[in-house]
């Protein structure tokens, strides 16, 4: 059986919508704007706050998604770790230690 959409979609504070792909959440903030978390948890876009609107480039909106979520993830490996990723882990991620 298939998971749970990674990708939810909120207007307005309220869950309208998920997806499997990010660039297919960008596609649908982009139409009709909203809030895109990883999740339930981090929002990783919010369109018409965003430099540009997702419906200009669902690719990049995607990528932009896609780092602040790995971001957030490093934030809390750090956070569990006394403010430093464990070598073993940032070897595995590809990221310096800190």
């Amino acid at each position: 059986m298939a998971g749970s959409p990674d990708w939810k979609v909120y207007r307005n504070g309220k869950y309208v919508a998920a997806f499997k792909h990010a660039e297919d959440a960008a596609a649908f903030v982009g139409c009709i704007p909203g809030d895109i978390r990883h999740g339930h948890g981090v929002t990783v876009w919010r369109e018409a706050h965003e430099a540009f609107s997702a419906s200009q480039s669902y690719d990049q909106a995607a990528r932009i998604m896609e780092q602040r979520r790995f971001d957030a993830a490093i934030d809390r490996i750090k956070k569990q770790h006394g403010g430093e990723v464990p070598a073993h882990l940032a070897a595995a991620l590809g990221i310096d230690a800190e």
